[in-house]
């Protein structure tokens, strides 16, 4: 698993990073583990703030999401990429 941020705002570490995620079932529900490489604590520090808040995101949708019969809404779009998507004008290009 590979992930980086798609956006021009550059947070430590500042680069595409290579993690490891497992996913083992577990009685009542799953155990998650995540390995990455870093090059400081202050790297790792973020790294881990950054591993908490995708987690936290996986953990709330992944039981809706897993119910075929279930609508799940997708997540609104942040200010930042508001921002970079040009209105509709309503005529065309």
């Amino acid at each position: 698993m590979s992930w980086d941020f798609d956006d021009g705002n550059v947070p430590v570490p500042g680069e595409s990073r290579t993690g490891y995620l497992r996913v083992s079932p577990r009685p009542g529900g799953a155990r998650v583990e995540v390995h990455q490489l870093v090059d400081s604590a202050r790297q790792a520090e973020f790294m881990e703030a950054a591993w908490g808040m995708v987690l936290g995101r996986l953990r709330s949708a992944v039981v809706p999401a897993s119910d075929p019969a279930a609508v799940v809404p997708l997540r609104s779009l942040r200010d930042k990429q508001q921002q970079a998507t040009p209105p509709d004008s309503g005529t065309p290009a």
